[in-house]
């Protein structure tokens, strides 16, 4: 009962971590609803912050996403579910989005991981495909970036021209 008056109040993210991680510790249902009450909590955090969100909100939402996502897996079967699908990808868009401000390989290693597992999926997916675009390209993989690319072009009249394009000198 403690658990969702901690992980409610934005200052008592500690003591709700360390709450989690006792009932973690014990394994079974409460266990998993604790995670997910967490991930809940951080993702709502994140979506009320928007684009001000903090790097500790966003660190948040990835650890608690990236527990669940140890447990649910990310095989095409776990992702037809769109619950999973959508973890996956609230995950992969705050870790891009810690990479972006802190430039740590491993955010944009777990983006590119996650993404290409959705990628499996749901081939085509805007979202991912954009972060594949821009991270595989910064992570030196070029040729998968390029493949990402040209299957965003052929829908360029829809995409959303808000996300800077690529020109030819790379700028």
């Amino acid at each position: 009962r403690r658990l969702p008056l901690l992980a409610g109040n934005a200052g008592e993210t500690d003591g709700a971590e360390q709450l989690a991680s006792q009932i973690e510790s014990q394994r079974g249902p409460f266990a998993e609803a604790a995670v997910r009450m967490l991930y809940r909590s951080a993702a709502a955090a994140v979506q009320r912050a928007g684009e001000g969100a903090t790097d500790e909100q966003l660190i948040n939402l990835v650890r608690h996403g990236q527990r669940i996502i140890e447990r649910t897996g990310s095989a095409p079967a776990a992702l037809a579910d769109a619950a999973t699908l959508s973890l996956h990808s609230t995950v992969a868009d705050a870790a891009m989005r810690l990479y972006d401000r802190q430039k740590v390989e491993s955010m944009r290693d777990l983006a590119l991981t996650l993404d290409r597992a959705i990628l499996k999926a749901a081939p085509n997916s805007e979202a991912p495909l954009r972060r594949v675009a821009r991270l595989a390209e910064e992570a030196g993989q070029e040729g998968e970036a390029l493949d990402a690319w040209r299957l965003l072009l052929p829908g360029a009249s829809g995409i959303d021209r808000s996300l800077p394009f690529p020109d030819a000198d790379g700028a």
